[in-house]
């Protein structure tokens, strides 16, 4: 009896032994899980977080270039503008200066003329 005793108790401790080692090897596997399921977690909101920034920096630039194309379009407008109006006034001092020109060639024609006549 006594060595059947000792044998069921030998047995029970292994089997104890077994199951405390099968205990904590589902506590490591647990925790391993978990950790691994947080690293996941912390990723994607690592790159949800990139995501945000490269969008917001990718707006800002698209704003930036949009708005250099229009300030670019105003200042060409505003210099053709301003070129168009140097050349209209250039055109009328034009225009002046050979209307002078043609009263003086007129006024000089005539006096030709009455010369002619005269002699």
């Amino acid at each position: 009896d006594r060595r059947a005793l000792d044998a069921e108790r030998a047995e029970l401790a292994t089997r104890c032994k077994g199951l405390e080692a099968a205990l904590e090897a589902a506590r490591v596997a647990a925790r391993d899980a978990a950790n691994q399921q947080a690293l996941v977690v912390l990723l994607a909101r690592r790159e949800d977080a990139a995501r945000s920034v490269l969008s917001s920096i990718m707006a800002w630039d698209l704003t930036s270039i949009v708005s250099g194309v229009f300030v670019a379009w105003r200042h060409a407008k505003d210099r053709d503008r301003v070129a168009n109006s140097a050349l209209a006034l250039k055109d009328q001092e034009l225009e002046a200066s050979r209307r002078e020109l043609e009263a003086f060639g007129n006024e000089r024609l005539e006096a030709c003329r009455r010369d002619l006549e005269a002699a």
